[in-house]
């Protein structure tokens, strides 16, 4: 003979703010993942980055709003002499930095290179930096070029940052209200763990025992 057991199930609002919270991240981390979302971050990026002398970028991999491996990676063969003067501008701005001028400039060579194997994205960016058609380079300039190449390596771990909080600002701004919202809605119910209920619970026989939620 079939038992009856009683199931209680709980609307969002009737659970309680720690299972509330933990449902709100599960949904916005799957959405953060998908693929229209995924292209909106990808574009913000790159006009950040464009903006901040890296528009010479041509590859790019982040992670945003997981529990682990979060980050934001960019990598590019070769800045473009355009990318290096603004970013000689704006690293001199910041101050400790001498300037070169931009014929040398013009021979410079950066590219933004993954380190490879690594978990954490900001410190997957190698910055190596050469001088086309100059042999033996005065040790000056020699000087001033590893100056700025380290000043470089600094600030792409120093955007990779920036651009990670964006990304988190983004995730959260976007979908947290209307997450709270659209799980709240009445015809959805939540075991006390957050698991969600399904009307196929009801009047499902297992081992000879009929559930039925008392809704």
């Amino acid at each position: 003979m079939a038992q009856t057991k009683q199931v209680d199930v709980y609307t969002f609002d009737e659970l309680t703010p720690e299972v509330q919270a933990s449902l709100v991240t599960r949904e916005r981390e799957e959405r953060g993942s998908s693929e229209v979302f995924t292209n909106t971050l990808r574009k913000t990026f790159q006009n950040v980055l464009s903006k901040s002398g890296y528009s010479s970028v041509t590859e790019m991999q982040f992670a945003i709003g997981y529990n682990q491996g979060n980050g934001v990676a960019f990598y590019a063969k070769k800045l473009h002499v355009n990318d290096l003067v603004a970013l000689r501008n704006r690293l001199m701005k910041r101050g400790g930095l001498r300037p070169l001028n931009e014929r040398f400039l013009a021979k410079v060579v950066v590219s933004i290179a993954p380190v490879g194997g690594l978990q954490e994205l900001a410190k997957d960016m190698q910055v190596h930096c050469d001088v086309e058609n100059i042999q033996n380079l005065p040790e000056a300039q020699t000087e001033l070029l590893q100056a700025f190449c380290d000043a470089v390596q600094i600030d792409v771990v120093n955007m990779s940052a920036e651009l990670q909080k964006i990304g988190e600002d983004m995730v959260a701004s976007q979908v947290d209200e209307h997450i709270k919202e659209e799980l709240g809605i009445h015809d959805k119910w939540y075991f006390a763990d957050g698991t969600e209920f399904h009307e196929d619970y009801l009047h499902r026989a297992v081992a000879g025992i009929t559930f039925r939620g008392t809704l």
